[in-house]
């Protein structure tokens, strides 16, 4: 079901959402940015490999170039920089090689997994670091205050 012009039910409920967004100027341009989209083939977006690159490097390319694109462009890393890596799964151990590679000189990993940091560290980074949960933030502070009321101080 759709209009003399060929839109169907689906592209009049978007394009008022696409230009609220603020990601067109007008309904013209909303419209051009929904053919855009919706006319793209998943085959545009997959590059053949050549015979001399495994599957298995092949495979690392994206989460690479995640990590490349992340250090080098976004953080704009350079020799001699501190570099904080929030997270030390696939791509996090990634970035951290790139931050290594471009020559930061400490390298922060910051993860909840103690396995994840001590692979992090063996592997590059400088320092690592576990976040407190705020459940146990709450049981020292418990804790403290319950001290301080037994000295007979304030608990602030």
């Amino acid at each position: 079901m759709g209009d003399a012009e060929g839109r169907s039910v689906s592209t009049w409920l978007l394009l008022p959402i696409l230009h609220l967004m603020g990601l067109c100027r007008d309904i013209t341009s909303c419209e051009h940015l929904l053919r855009l989209v919706t006319d793209f083939r998943p085959y545009d977006l997959v590059y053949k490999l050549p015979d001399s690159v495994d599957l298995v490097y092949g495979a690392m390319m994206e989460p690479l170039s995640v990590a490349v694109h992340a250090v080098a462009n976004k953080g704009q890393c350079r020799g001699g920089m501190n570099v904080l890596i929030m997270g030390a799964g696939p791509v996090g151990l990634l970035a951290m090689g790139v931050a290594k590679g471009m020559g930061a000189r400490t390298i922060v990993a910051v993860d909840i997994n103690e396995e994840r940091l001590n692979f992090a560290k063996s592997y590059a980074a400088t320092h690592t670091y576990i976040p407190v949960s705020q459940h146990n933030v709450m049981r020292a502070y418990d804790r403290q205050s319950q001290m301080r009321m037994s000295l007979g101080q304030s608990t602030r």
